[in-house]
């Protein structure tokens, strides 16, 4: 059996056929496969010398993919199914592709999944004025990004994208390309529209050089368009409404009960959350473990419900101040467990020590110590190279993000992700124009995708 094609009748009806010797008593059988639902083995059988099959749908015009593979039985003989084939509409063409750099060598590439029942996508990629490259990447099923990590041409790079299943291809999206150039604060990347991202950075006296500061804070915020930024350490009002802004459609609240005004905020997009309130918790005010008191933001993300609490704990490591931050971690554990039972609790701040620590002198045994309720999502940076630590002037990570066991499965998607957001790289200074401009602390970033 071979050529096996799938061609549109009419609005409804799909024909399905193939060639080959046969004999009379030769049949195939058609197996179907709708979406992402299984395949239905033995969907139709039908003679071989036929040559064709039909099937008829509700529209042809679908977003949905209809799959068909074939086996011939011949005799007492069975062949092994065939390559499928499959419909994929116009409507099952990615859309909106974009493309942009985010480091010297490495270009994102981003699209809307348009097709219900891919088995991927395949995507082309043109250098200056050559020849198409082929099938350059194949990206999974429901994925929305591919990273190109060789990208060194200083000609325009071009991509074109389309869904497959089996054999069959969509039409190709529009094609869109990118010049490598210097990278700026502009190449930062990490927020998605198919994941919630949250981050916790602390801005050091905000804004230490005015203007200055603001532009750069900008600057990265909209870059890396991340759903929910908690900050700490922001000293001036005026300063964050000048941030606010800047920001044009973005949103934030600045706290202002903290003492020498080393305040905590908030800033989020209205465009991808919907906010339901921002608090701080009462029973922590003048509480002597927290020096600022804890700010709470209540949100919906795409029907999700999610608390984020933003911290910044005691500074400095004296015996005292390592006291004040284990009962802080105590009093918010309690809190967590008391008042926010079943809730998505994501817990983000600037929280002064260091994960890592043996048990007796570790501020965060409390949550350590029941890993079933809560993990520490940058663990791993806590445990690796010190690269990729958020305060390397010590060098320590001390900013940290912490999420309650409702949001375990989440976090373990692979597409999620945890990371020291190195903002400095992108700096033509390096670290030492970040710490003059904005802050002695990198973020910290956290991607879920439910």
């Amino acid at each position: 059996m071979k050529n096996i094609t799938l061609q549109v009748l009419t609005d409804t009806t799909l024909s399905i056929t193939w060639q080959g010797d046969f004999g009379p008593d030769d049949t195939v059988r058609i197996d179907r496969k709708v979406g992402e639902a299984s395949w239905q083995s033995g969907f139709k059988t039908i003679r071989a010398l036929d040559y064709s099959g039909t099937d008829t749908l509700s529209s042809v015009h679908t977003d949905t993919v209809y799959a068909y593979r074939l086996k011939l039985f011949e005799d007492n003989d069975i062949s092994s199914h065939s390559q499928s084939v499959a419909l994929l509409s116009a409507q099952c063409v990615p859309a909106y592709l974009t493309v942009r750099q985010i480091d010297q060598t490495t270009v994102r590439i981003a699209w809307r999944d348009q097709s219900v029942g891919e088995t991927g996508f395949r995507i082309d990629r043109q250098i200056g004025d050559g020849v198409w490259q082929i099938a350059y990447a194949i990206s999974d099923s429901n994925t929305c990004e591919f990273f190109d990590t060789r990208a060194t041409s200083s000609a325009e790079i071009r991509y074109r994208i389309a869904a497959y299943s089996g054999a069959s291809l969509s039409a190709f999206s529009q094609t869109v390309g990118v010049t490598l150039a210097q990278i700026t604060l502009d190449n930062l990347y990490f927020g998605t529209e198919t994941t919630f991202e949250v981050m916790t950075w602390n801005l050091l006296s905000f804004p230490r050089m005015d203007s200055i500061t603001i532009g750069a804070v900008s600057q990265t915020i909209k870059a890396l368009d991340i759903d929910v930024i908690g900050l700490q350490e922001i000293r001036s009002a005026a300063g964050f409404q000048q941030l606010l802004d800047s920001l044009g459609t973005w949103n934030g609240y600045r706290a202002n009960s903290a003492a020498y005004d080393i305040d905590l905020a908030f800033v989020y997009n209205p465009a991808n959350i919907t906010l339901l309130q921002i608090y701080e918790i009462e029973a922590f005010r003048r509480n002597n473990a927290f020096p600022r008191t804890p700010l709470v933001i209540e949100l919906v993300w795409q029907d999700i419900p999610l608390v984020v609490i933003n911290n910044h704990y005691k500074a400095y490591d004296e015996e005292d101040d390592r006291s004040r931050r284990l009962n802080a971690s105590t009093l918010l554990e309690n809190y967590i467990s008391d008042s926010l039972n079943d809730a998505n609790v994501i817990v983000i701040g600037d929280l002064n020590d260091e994960l890592t620590d043996a048990q007796p002198a570790n501020v965060f045994w409390p949550f350590l110590s029941q890993s079933a309720e809560y993990k520490f999502t940058d663990y791993d940076i806590a445990i690796g190279s010190h690269t990729y630590w958020s305060y390397p002037t010590w060098p320590s990570h001390i900013d940290h993000i912490l999420i309650t066991n409702e949001l375990f499965s989440a976090f373990a998607n692979s597409v999620s992700e945890v990371k020291t957001i190195m903002v400095d790289n992108y700096m033509s200074g390096g670290w030492n124009e970040y710490a003059v401009k904005i802050s002695d602390h990198r973020p910290v970033a956290l991607k879920l995708a439910f």
